[in-house]
Formats: structure tokens, sequence, C-alpha cells
């Protein structure tokens, strides 16, 4: 696997601050740019699908393009210990303009372009 491509910020952590964090949806934001000069399929993953919601979860970057996904820490759950849980950035080339980013996913063989966790 290359180094990761994608910019992201924030580029470490991800952190949920809030009054009520637990007890209403706490939304964050990821953004991620595309500096390559190729089409980017992209997918954010987490640890537990209950406590977290991410929105969209698939998409496509072209070069020079910028996505904000909004992270949403989801009310009635318990807050966990620091560094329990974490967010995963992929993406491979997907050069295919006509090609929907969940189609290049199902296509892709092998490991993705890059991971960042």
């Amino acid at each position: 696997m290359s180094d990761f491509a994608l910019k992201l910020d924030p580029t470490e952590r991800i952190t949920y601050i809030g009054k009520k964090l637990g007890e209403e949806p706490c939304p964050t934001i990821l953004k991620i740019t595309n500096p390559t000069s190729d089409r980017q399929a992209c997918k954010v993953k987490c640890t537990s699908n209950e406590m977290f919601r991410i929105r969209p979860p698939v998409f496509a970057l072209k070069p020079g393009e910028e996505i904000s996904v909004k992270l949403t820490f989801n009310a009635g759950k318990t807050i966990p210990d620091s560094g329990k849980h974490y967010f995963a950035v992929y993406y491979i080339k997907a050069t295919d303009e006509n090609k929907a980013p969940r189609a290049c996913w199902s296509d892709h063989k092998g490991d993705p372009t890059g991971t960042k966790r």
C-alpha cells in the first residue's frame, strides 16, 4: 500500500465535545480533499454503526475537490473510553466518471489504494 494521498482535517483525531454528549446527537465534520490528479472513490467506516452515523459514507472526489463528511455520535449511547473507537478512510482510483462510487468499490479487487485510521 502506498502513502495516504488524500488530505484530512482534522488530520489525526476526531473529538466530540458537548454538554449533552450521549443525551443528544453530537455531530462533527471531517473534511476530505483530493489533491491528486485522479478521481477517487472513497468510503468512511467506523467501529460501531450503532454508536456513530456517517453521512455520506461512500462518495467520489474529483481532482482538487473537497467534501465535508458528517460524523455523528448518536444519542442514548454511553460515552466510550478515549481511543476505543475509530474511523477509517479508504480510497481507490475511479477514473470512469460514469461509474457510481459504490459500483467502483463493488468491482474493486484487492486492498484499497490508501487507508487511514
